[in-house]
């Protein structure tokens, strides 16, 4: 894993006076970059066919097929989801068409963000027949977010202080004690992952891959970020 770097954002200073008299309020700012460790795989599945039953039946045999490729692959078979299912009739008459019926659902699975392990989920995926679609989207566990906590923490009150020491040197006042500390976290874009088990979905080395169709994978890192705002008492 690349080494982590620790990102000072200085916004402009802020000399905000709060409801009480004789009170500075400075707000201090970290980030630092992760690489995921942490990936889901979303699929959906769309069957049409001239009635609801062979709609429907296309459907789960299609999934059977997806499940059985995945849990060859290392992927144990409770830890793949399936939601929303729906099927209904497709109205075609406007185009002088036949109706017709489609039967869908969506699928996922959470995997450890390994590239390796990314690549042959993509592969075994792409070999199976059917009309469905899959992404993978990196996902930050609460495990490795809590690890980061306590830095970002240090970080953005150390960027707070800085500030009201950087007021403070102008000669008006002098910092006293602090009155009241806050802290706010901000997720990461992508996405944030608050409680999963995940070591039982850990891959298995697969080998003699017959597929080579996605040969790379280099995981972005994603942004976590900490604001705090400062509440000093002054001295005149």
């Amino acid at each position: 894993m690349k080494n982590l770097l620790f990102l000072f954002l200085l916004f402009p200073f802020t000399f905000l006076h709060a409801q009480d008299q004789g009170t500075v309020r400075v707000v201090g700012n970290a980030e630092v970059e992760v690489i995921p460790d942490l990936m889901q795989f979303n699929l959906n599945f769309n069957i049409n066919e001239d009635t609801q039953e062979e709609s429907i039946r296309e459907l789960n045999n299609l999934i059977d097929d997806v499940v059985a490729a995945l849990t060859r692959s290392g992927i144990h078979a409770d830890s793949i989801k399936t939601d929303n299912f729906r099927t209904s009739v497709v109205d075609n008459t406007y185009r002088n068409g036949k109706n017709y019926f489609s039967s869908q659902q969506n699928m996922f699975f959470i995997i450890n963000a390994d590239s390796d392990n990314i690549i042959a989920i993509l592969n075994v995926l792409n070999d199976v027949e059917g009309n469905f679609n899959f992404s993978p989207s990196p996902m930050i566990s609460a495990s490795l977010r809590k690890q980061k906590e306590k830095a970002l923490s240090q970080a953005a009150f150390t960027d707070a202080k800085m500030q009201a020491e950087l007021l403070s040197a102008s000669g008006v006042f002098q910092l006293g004690k602090i009155k009241s500390i806050d802290f706010q976290s901000n997720r990461p874009p992508i996405g944030f992952l608050d409680e999963v088990q995940f070591e039982e979905e850990a891959l298995i080395s697969l080998k003699g891959q017959s597929s080579l169709n996605f040969g790379n994978y280099n995981l972005a890192p994603q942004k976590l970020n900490k604001s705090v705002t400062v509440t000093y008492f002054i001295e005149q």
